[in-house]
């Protein structure tokens, strides 16, 4: 029976301490000390996904999951750790006395008295052969998972952090309230009261960690079940009598994201590259960095464009050059439900330079639809270059090619995802 050991992770993995519960200071600068410190989780998309960093606890607690081992063992250590009933230890037992005293503190401080023997059956025998090692049961510092999994995000200027960093933020301010210089403060706060309020951040920090990893909604099954398209978007269609039947109109931040990986490789091969690196202020960003940027963009695009003036141009502009450099390049709707062949679509992307989250079709490829506004999922799609003919105009319908030229081939699809 193994059990995560916390300090041996923070020594092999160089985690450094995170100390404030205020993430951010003057001027929306991140803390160095703070939850989202670039010294603590990295400044780069793949340092954010690998630093963890850890708190320290300024107390000796259980480790959480051999809280709930403990518990299962016997009952009459739920009473002690919550302070409902007071015991004393005799011949290696508690036993309930009004006289005696409860509480993490006082657990820990006896711990060595208890004689887990005591408690044993044919069920737990193992565990407790690994209870009687203290070191198993007892944790001073607690980890931090990486920022990339709990990034915060911005809507209208407001700032939306995750759950589980609020959480966090909790325990830190937990953790400092008992460093108050403050008598009275001291006495209400105990040591065996203070190591009972930080027990229960701990103990909702990791249930909220197992909440997200089980049933059907949780990380394993939802990842092994669900169904995923990588440079995806989800949209309302709307018609226009004046866009070409073969185009789709598509906004300028949507097709940032749904060609993420077209724009890295623009930007690094093209000769004008630099320019535009260095007039979006990515000049020495990493692709991955760059990747991340686009679809922080199209999750954020008017918060980035009241931020950054004159950038969305830069893009747009950027767009319109790839689009006329690889003009094998399209996109496809498909219709939420669809219904038949007559649900997806594709064509020649056309760059809408506002921030609107909506497609736009010819009013012919719409009819079928009803005249309702439609919710489409759109990819992105890469045409075969062997049968591409640029010279000539044509019309893609879902798997239907209409080429105005005398030939038995036909465009063949293949979807984009990056890999």
């Amino acid at each position: 029976m193994k059990i995560f050991n916390i300090e041996k992770f923070i020594k092999e993995h160089g985690c450094l301490e995170v100390t404030n519960a205020f993430a951010f200071g003057k001027e929306d600068s991140l803390n160095d000390d703070g939850l989202y410190s670039p010294r603590i989780f990295g400044e780069s998309s793949r340092e954010m996904v690998e630093k963890f960093g850890y708190i320290k606890l300024n107390a000796t607690i259980i480790h959480p999951a051999m809280y709930d081992m403990l518990i299962k063992v016997k009952s009459v250590f739920k009473h002690c750790f919550t302070g409902d009933k007071k015991y004393i230890i005799v011949d290696g037992e508690l036993i309930e006395d009004d006289n005696g005293k409860s509480g993490i503190g006082w657990f820990h401080q006896n711990y060595n008295s208890i004689n887990f023997d005591k408690y044993k059956t044919n069920k737990n025998e193992k565990l407790v052969k690994f209870l009687k090692d203290k070191s198993n049961v007892f944790i001073t510092k607690f980890i931090v998972i990486p920022r990339k999994f709990r990034e915060f995000t911005t809507d209208n200027g407001m700032r939306h952090e995750d759950e589980i960093t609020g959480l966090y933020k909790k325990l830190l301010g937990r953790i400092s309230s008992g460093k108050s210089d403050n008598e009275f403060m001291k006495k209400l706060l105990q040591d065996s009261s203070k190591d009972q309020v930080i027990q229960q951040s701990i103990n909702v920090i990791y249930n909220h960690f197992l909440d997200l990893l089980k049933a059907k909604e949780g990380h394993f099954r939802a990842n092994l079940i669900s169904k995923r398209i990588d440079n995806n978007a989800r949209l309302v269609a709307n018609a226009r009598p004046d866009i070409p039947i073969n185009c789709i109109g598509v906004p300028w931040h949507v097709l940032l994201n749904v060609f993420d990986v077209f724009v890295v490789g623009f930007l690094r091969d093209r000769d004008l590259a630099e320019d535009y690196l260095d007039k979006l202020g990515l000049k020495n960003a990493h692709d991955s960095d760059i990747a991340s940027h686009l679809y922080s963009i199209f999750q954020n695009s008017d918060t980035y464009t009241k931020n950054e003036k004159g950038k969305r141009e830069i893009w747009v502009a950027l767009l319109k050059e790839m689009f006329e450099y690889h003009k094998e390049l399209r996109v496809t709707c498909k219709r939420d439900p669809a219904w038949s062949k007559g649900s997806y679509v594709a064509g020649k992307p056309v760059i809408i330079p506002d921030n609107a989250y909506h497609v736009i079709v010819n009013a012919q490829v719409y009819k079928p639809f009803g005249g309702d506004s439609f919710s489409t999922d759109l990819s992105a799609v890469e045409l075969d270059t062997d049968v591409l003919i640029s010279n000539y105009d044509y019309n893609i319908i879902f798997d239907k090619v209409q080429v105005f030229k005398k030939t038995s081939n036909i465009f063949r699809f293949k979807e984009y995802h990056g890999k």
